[in-house]
């Protein structure tokens, strides 16, 4: 008998203390559960952009179920919680531009689903998910035809689950994501018509969830808008412009109701949707006419400047501060000052731009160079930054308002730009007769035009002859451009004769009108011949009192 009494207290006590480590166990599992909860729904951390402390609670929470594991080798409740918190972790990470992070996170979370009960719907479900992710691993190592197996195996997989009630809505947006992720590969592979059909089947899921709210909440508004601008950018790849401004504008209209100053952060633009906007505000400017994208690409360059110096952990946002920053270094169009005939305030104009540009790009190119060596977007800016310098130093003395009337300038600084120009050109030789050691400050603004003018005439390379000397109290200058084609716009010439009408002005044309106005109120003239294979430009500024400078 007491024999029997100590068995069933023993037995007794070993029941009570399995129940009170299935306790133990199910408030950690809870309080892990709650903490994965709170990093990835909550409006602190879900989409707003702090890829680095949401990485690092994630890798704790990761560490606390591999111990918990230890000793709990067959608890399934719990390889299925640390492979979502794996698949999570791994998308993060591809946020941030580790994909070979992301990947041995995805690897490893495959190995735990791999294991499970593929007839229960949680785990077929967590193994689709957990594809989708790898397919956009392999997307971003290039290894397109892998990812487009694996993309393919997930819809398959998630379309037995679509539809099902309980969980419906996250079945289905885990399809929108991977007909995303599909069509990105597709993309890549050049594939336009493929790719639009797998991003429009993923809109039609975004759309539902968006217009089933009004007004509009975040996420769903978030997640439309990405796929509308990959919708957008297949299109313009393929040579629909018209159509794909018509989306970008969309995107725009979809995230107006969250650019305001509301005092609910849900009702804000998190960070990826200001980068959203941004590229749509980009990616539409670079489809309108050029006098309408000024403001737009400068738009979009401040606000992925902001994003930048918030986060300088995301390498996307360096990248699209680069490609914002390339565009805006490209764009040639009228500005105020140049519509009003303003040489000196179109300087000031131009400069502050060119001066901001360079700002920025001192900023930029450093880190771009760290996280991305050897990447083209690099190489562009920094050809465009080293153009820009010499854009500055062209712009203060072709059209600057430095120094006084009487002022003479030492010829080696005019020579110099020309010289930098004339490199960057590479196919263009150069020569001089410059009879005298400085110029007046009207000589060298024009002399500097007409030299930009030549230059451009000079399409398939040639030569470039330059003279200037003083001559009966006035400064003769003549430029000639030779070569085997010379493509002059007539335009040009009217400008510089005065015979063009103010109101056609255009970026190209400006230049031209304000040296005329220049000659014209120092009493002097331009002129200009063209040839079969040559053009000669040709001014004669009288150097008396009162010039303008």
């Amino acid at each position: 008998m007491e024999i029997g009494r100590l068995l069933l207290a023993t037995k007794q006590k070993r029941e009570a203390a399995k129940a009170e480590a299935e306790a133990s166990l199910d408030q950690t599992r809870a309080a892990l559960a709650g903490l994965f909860d709170t990093i990835t729904e909550s409006d602190v951390f879900r989409g707003a952009g702090l890829y680095g402390p949401q990485r690092e609670l994630l890798e704790r929470i990761v560490d606390e179920y591999e111990l918990i594991l230890r000793d709990n080798q067959e608890d399934v409740r719990l390889k299925l919680d640390l492979a979502r918190t794996l698949r999570i972790l791994a998308e993060t990470s591809l946020r941030v531009g580790q994909v070979e992070e992301a990947e041995r996170h995805t690897l490893k979370a495959m190995t735990l689903v791999e294991g499970l009960p593929a007839e229960e719907e949680a785990h077929a479900f967590e193994r689709a998910s957990l594809l989708v992710v790898l397919s956009q691993v392999r997307l971003g190592q290039t290894q397109y035809e892998d990812g487009i197996v694996a993309a393919d195996e997930a819809v398959n997989a998630l379309i037995p689950l679509v539809g099902q009630s309980d969980s419906q809505d996250e079945y289905a947006e885990a399809m929108a994501s991977a007909c995303q992720s599909r069509g990105d590969l597709s993309y890549a592979l050049v594939q336009y018509p493929e790719a639009l059909e797998w991003y429009q089947s993923a809109a039609t899921v975004r759309w539902q969830f968006y217009d089933r709210d009004n007004p509009p909440r975040r996420v769903p508004a978030d997640e439309l808008a990405e796929v509308q601008l990959q919708i957008a950018r297949v299109m313009e790849s393929d040579g629909k412009a018209q159509q794909a401004r018509q989306i970008y504008s969309s995107v725009i209209d979809i995230l107006a109701p969250f650019q305001g100053t509301s005092l609910d952060t849900s009702q804000r633009l998190t960070p990826p949707m200001r980068l959203k906007l941004a590229v749509a505000q980009r990616s539409y400017a670079n489809l309108v006419k050029p006098e309408d994208r000024l403001n737009r690409l400068q738009a979009s360059v401040e606000i992925i400047r902001q994003l930048s110096l918030d986060s300088p952990e995301v390498s996307l946002y360096q990248i699209e501060l680069g490609r914002s920053l390339l565009d805006l270094s490209r764009l040639q169009t009228l500005s105020p000052a140049e519509a009003q005939q303003d040489p000196e305030g179109a300087s000031a104009e131009r400069y502050r731009r060119e001066s901001a540009f360079n700002e920025l790009m001192g900023q930029v190119l450093p880190r771009l160079k760290e996280l991305l060596p050897g990447n083209n977007v690099v190489e562009l800016l920094e050809q465009s930054a080293h153009v820009s310098t010499s854009k500055l130093k062209f712009f203060r003395l072709a059209f600057g308002a430095a120094g006084g009337f009487g002022d003479r300038v030492e010829v080696t600084e005019p020579q110099a730009l020309i010289e930098a120009l004339v490199t960057d050109n590479g196919k263009i030789s150069l020569n001089w007769a410059l009879a005298d050691a400085t110029l007046a400050k009207p000589a060298v603004k024009v002399l500097l035009n007409f030299a930009q003018i030549a230059i451009d005439a000079l399409v398939r390379g040639g030569s470039l002859d330059i003279g200037a000397e003083r001559r009966d109290g006035a400064c003769e200058i003549v430029v000639r451009a030779a070569g085997p084609k010379i493509a002059f716009d007539e335009t040009i010439g009217r400008a510089l004769d005065a015979s063009l009408d103010r109101s056609d002005l255009t970026s190209r044309t400006a230049a031209a009108h304000m040296i005329h106005l220049l000659a014209s109120e120092s009493g002097g003239g331009l002129q200009y011949h063209r040839g079969d294979d040559a053009l000669v430009l040709g001014a004669v500024l009288p150097e008396a009192e009162g010039l303008i400078g």
